[in-house]
């Protein structure tokens, strides 16, 4: 009798078994000719599947002996991000085939191997960052002491050069010199014997030379006055002589101011010569006084009245002069300036360019004019000497 059998979709060797040993095998069906027993073609496909996971196994364990070759070639190189990474994909290569395992024994032990070599790893690594921190302080240190030794050397260098100016000033006999400069090398170096050696030597030398020095001065000194004591007794044998025209230099001082004035100022003085036939003030305002002398004799006659004002003179004080016959305008013009001071306060005027500025002594004193004198008459040096001495007290016993 036929029966159709049941067709499985074999997919792998476990989906072949799990097939295999759902189809249940008819009584009275005689065995196909040649089929192996059932027991047998099971048994078969159960070595295929165990031999596959014994290749898959080794596959993952060379695997993970590759990366761990990997890894410590990577430690050598120093290149601990890349190990790392490597050690981290080799111990899930163990943990990913754990399935493929001959024993759960053999997957522990493939699974310490991998904890092991992360654990290489970091412990790599962190020897590496001491290492590396211990060398960043050795070139630290090496730095310092090499920055040490070229300021040192600089230092010795720069006391050297120091030192040899001081010799050279000592030779020019300049100890002062010379003793500024070792103080300036025992700054730098305070235990330097040889300069503060030298420096001793020279304070003694230079003060031996300035105590000579003022003996020296004290003798010079000495004869100095000596000799002025002798010349002091020498009595003047020759007339003090005046220049034979002195008259006309004397005169000459006199008309310096007008030959030094200009045309304006000239014909200003010469009409302050003119006489007024009458004159006479009561109580007559100072500013009007002004106006009327400027009316007058047709001159520009101011005054600075910030001056005036400033020691109390004002405009409207009043001036008071008897009648005066014949007198000059110029001379009438000192009148009223005495008057309107009281005393107290000295007036005057000065002449520019044809004006007249009334002002204190003070102000106008401001306004420098030069003029050159002739003074040869007037320095005329009078020896002076110290002449025999003379004993008053005898003089009455020559007598009779």
């Amino acid at each position: 009798m036929f029966r159709p059998r049941r067709t499985c979709s074999v997919l792998s060797l476990a989906a072949i078994v799990a097939c295999w040993t759902a189809i249940p095998a008819a009584a009275d069906d005689p065995p196909a000719s040649g089929s192996p027993p059932a027991g047998q073609a099971t048994g078969g496909l159960l070595g295929e599947l165990r031999e596959e996971h014994t290749l898959l196994w080794q596959q993952a364990v060379k695997t993970f002996s590759d990366l761990e070759s990997q890894t410590r070639a990577a430690v050598r190189a120093e290149d601990f991000a890349q190990a790392i990474k490597l050690s981290q994909e080799a111990r899930y290569v163990i943990d990913r085939n754990r399935r493929y395992a001959p024993s759960a024994a053999e997957f522990e032990g493939r699974q310490e191997e991998a904890r092991g070599l992360m654990l290489f790893v970091e412990d790599q690594k962190r020897a590496w960052e001491e290492r590396k921190a211990q060398e960043r302080q050795r070139e630290l240190i090496r730095r310092e002491e090499e920055s040490t030794r070229r300021i040192e050397e600089s230092k010795r260098q720069k006391i050297a050069l120091l030192k040899n100016q001081a010799d050279e000033l000592s030779k020019e006999r300049k100890y002062k010199d010379a003793i500024d400069i070792l103080n300036s090398v025992l700054m730098l170096d305070p235990t330097d014997s040889e300069a503060a050696w030298k420096k001793t030597t020279f304070e003694d030398i230079a003060s031996h030379m300035e105590a000579r020095e003022l003996v020296a001065l004290r003798k010079r000194q000495s004869q100095d006055v000596l000799v002025r004591n002798e010349e002091a007794h020498i009595p003047w044998h020759q007339d003090i002589l005046y220049p034979k025209n002195w008259p006309e230099i004397d005169a000459s001082r006199k008309e310096v101011s007008e030959e030094t004035d200009d045309e304006k100022t000239a014909t200003v003085r010469r009409k302050l010569k003119d006489t007024i036939d009458e004159v006479q003030f009561d109580e007559r305002p100072f500013e009007s006084v002004i106006e009327y002398l400027g009316d007058l004799t047709g001159l520009n006659i101011q005054a600075n009245w910030a001056a005036l004002e400033a020691v109390a003179i004002e405009k409207d004080i009043p001036v008071t002069l008897p009648k005066l016959k014949e007198v000059a305008i110029g001379k009438l013009l000192d009148l009223v300036l005495e008057q309107v001071g009281g005393g107290e306060t000295q007036l005057g005027y000065d002449i520019d360019e044809g004006v007249v500025t009334i002002s204190t002594v003070e102000d106008l004193a401001r306004r420098t004019i030069l003029k050159v004198y002739n003074v040869e008459d007037l320095v005329i040096t009078v020896p002076d000497f110290i002449g025999r001495p003379i004993n008053l007290d005898n003089i009455g016993e020559n007598q009779g």
